[in-house]
Parts: structure tokens; C-alpha cells; sequence
């Protein structure tokens, strides 16, 4: 089974995005 690498680093960068706009709003409280 073939992945798409451009496809497999856009989800790591959204899951990146995710997390970080998580811990923004922690840090915001």
C-alpha cells in the first residue's frame, strides 16, 4: 500500500497546529 508522503506530513503538521493551538489556550487560561 502506497501513502503519500505530502499527505502524511500535512497531518503531522495539523496535528502540530492542533497541539500548539491547544497549549496557546492553556496558557491564555
Amino acid at each position: 500500500m502506497y501513502i503519500n508522503s505530502t499527505y502524511l506530513v500535512e497531518l503531522i503538521l495539523k496535528k502540530i497546529q492542533s497541539i500548539k493551538n491547544q497549549q496557546d489556550k492553556f496558557s491564555t487560561g
